[in-house]
């Protein structure tokens, strides 16, 4: 019997650095692999363009641009000892805005933190706001932004599409092929931007993750597979802004095929209303407006031809 069970599920740093300080992306290969150390992960394989340096981690990713990082860590790492070790390396002064992303586990006992606990280590060095999107026995994540006055960029946006319980043509694609480029080739993950080289790992015995990043920007998605029941799950995320989100929304989902999935939207604009499929219902649905100045909004879908009634994920408590 296969008692292997790997937690999918992502955690989400995102720090913004002052202009003042010394271009992230210049510094020592053995920072950043000292910083994925923190968090009991590594770096498999790598590429970059002018302005960004692009990691696949052994959980994840890592994208380091100038004055702005993205870290996303899955399985049960620590990715909160990595940004306490940037605060470390860091004056306050240094860093304008930090924002910190838990996503609900399938398996949150064998997590080695909580989002309550990690909380309670980044207030510690930081003040800010903490909030739970989604209802708290139900597909939810939580959200962390300290209080420094970032200036917002004007028409930034991020999509994340979280998904579950894939069609099983889909699900056969991850699991049986034998490389990364039979995978990407079987479901034209390239193709889903033009102008973005991409960087692709298979793992052993399951697992795929993906990089791309744009020829002279910010720009970057990024996808994750867990090919594993019952935890089957896969992610996407992007800042690319050049397609509508509802047509990149509609595009991601023609290929993976989720019978449930998760939508979060964050922008310094108004959302813009969500575009779904007639095979999905909505079975959840929050917003808020941040005082940062961004919009996050946070909706849940599930298929009804298969599930009578929405499915749920237990989960760890909402933090007080």
């Amino acid at each position: 019997m296969n008692t292997f069970m790997f937690e999918g599920s992502e955690k989400k740093l995102e720090v913004f650095f002052s202009p003042d300080v010394h271009l992230l992306k210049n510094y020592s290969d053995s920072f950043w692999r000292q910083l994925c150390k923190k968090a009991n992960i590594r770096i498999l394989s790598s590429f970059d363009n002018a302005v960004c340096h692009s990691h696949i981690l052994s959980e994840s990713s890592l994208f380091i641009w100038n004055q702005h990082l993205l870290m996303l860590t899955c399985g049960d790492t620590r990715l909160v000892d990595s940004l306490i070790y940037l605060l470390k390396q860091f004056k306050q002064e240094d860093i304008e805005m930090i924002f910190y992303q838990r996503k609900n586990e399938f398996f949150p006992r064998k997590q080695k933190t909580s989002f309550v606990e990690d909380l309670g280590q980044i207030t510690k060095k930081v003040s800010g706001k903490a909030f739970c999107f989604g209802n708290p026995d139900e597909h939810h994540f939580y959200l962390f932004h300290s209080d420094e006055s970032y200036p917002i960029i004007k028409g930034d946006q991020t999509i994340e599409i979280l998904m579950y319980d894939l069609a099983d043509p889909i699900k056969n694609i991850f699991l049986r092929s034998q490389s990364a480029q039979e995978i990407r080739e079987a479901l034209s993950l390239d193709k889903i931007f033009y102008d973005t080289p991409i960087d692709d790992y298979r793992f052993s015995p399951c697992g795929y993750s993906l990089n791309g990043i744009h020829l002279d920007d910010e720009s970057y998605y990024t996808i994750h597979v867990t090919p594993q029941n019952p935890g089957f799950y896969a992610s996407f995320e992007t800042n690319i802004t050049q397609k509508p989100a509802n047509e990149i929304i509609r595009q991601v989902l023609s290929i993976f095929k989720p019978f449930t999935m998760d939508v979060i939207l964050f922008s310094s604009n108004l959302v813009p209303n969500m575009s779904i499929p007639d095979s999905f219902v909505r079975s959840s649905f929050f917003s808020k407006m941040l005082e940062c100045g961004y919009q996050v909004q946070f909706s849940s879908f599930f298929r009804p031809n298969k599930y009578p009634r929405p499915p749920f994920i237990l989960s760890n408590q909402v933090p007080s």
